[in-house]
């Protein structure tokens, strides 16, 4: 356990017996990791939404009074709609401008929220090898700033992108939509491969948790606003591990 410089807690009897487990029946050395709520305890998305209102840089949708307020009515009226919303409102932004804004809001509002323990588990399982992945609903030009910090290269940073028009942003999705089954549809096709761990928070990264091999591991279960399932008894039901962090 030297790699992880005794920062998992609660997490490293399971972990070092999920690396072990690997290595004993030659399983693949993959880790992936949902982000908001789960590598930080904020929303990164939502953060950024609230940063761009702060400063006026985007006008919310008609009738709504900012693109926060929009984006949890539309979440709670369709989920899907809403997550898929989240990365349209950029159309006709420069990628360059919005990475900008993307980097700025991380410094001062996710950054110190990232949780010590898989801080700790990402660095310690890419130092020996492993090979760590991020599979999120947010945007990916909203995650960027946060895994280069954590060395996850962006090639292994699956989110919602849109396709580009003119060097700009439109608010056209390009690829499946990176929650719930998507999550796992996503691994599926991008990596084709089964990962050993796999890290979430709610009911949205239940899909892919259940591929892991080794070791699921849920961080803080929340309660989605539209679920009707209590998030911590349905990982304990699955066998899941529960860090509170």
């Amino acid at each position: 356990g030297a790699m992880f410089d005794g920062q998992l807690g609660a997490l490293e009897g399971p972990v070092l017996e999920a690396i072990a487990g690997v290595d004993a029946d030659g399983g693949e050395r993959i880790a992936v990791f949902d982000a908001d709520g789960t590598i930080w305890g904020n929303d990164a998305a939502e953060a950024l939404m609230h940063w761009i209102d702060q400063r006026a840089l985007i006008p919310p949708p008609e009738g709504s009074p900012s693109l926060l307020e929009y984006n949890y009515a539309a979440c709670a009226a369709d989920r899907a709609r809403g997550y898929s919303w989240g990365a349209e409102y950029f159309a006709g932004h420069a990628p360059e401008t919005v990475a900008e804004w993307s980097a700025a809001c991380f410094e001062a509002e996710t950054r110190n929220h990232i949780h010590a323990p898989i801080r700790a588990l990402i660095a310690g399982l890419m130092t020996i090898g492993w090979a760590g992945y991020v599979v999120s609903a947010s945007p990916v030009w909203v995650l960027y700033p946060g895994t280069d910090s954590l060395g996850v290269p962006r090639d292994r940073v699956e989110g919602l992108n849109v396709l580009r028009k003119g060097g700009l942003y439109t608010d056209v999705l390009d690829g499946e939509l990176t929650s719930g089954p998507g999550k796992a549809a996503r691994i599926k096709r991008v990596i084709g491969k089964t990962p050993a761990i796999v890290v979430g928070n709610t009911t949205d990264d239940i899909p892919m948790m259940k591929l892991a091999s080794h070791l699921s591991i849920m961080v803080n279960p929340l309660r989605l606003s539209d679920d009707d399932h209590d998030t911590a008894s349905l990982a304990r039901d699955a066998g899941f591990f529960i860090l509170d962090c």
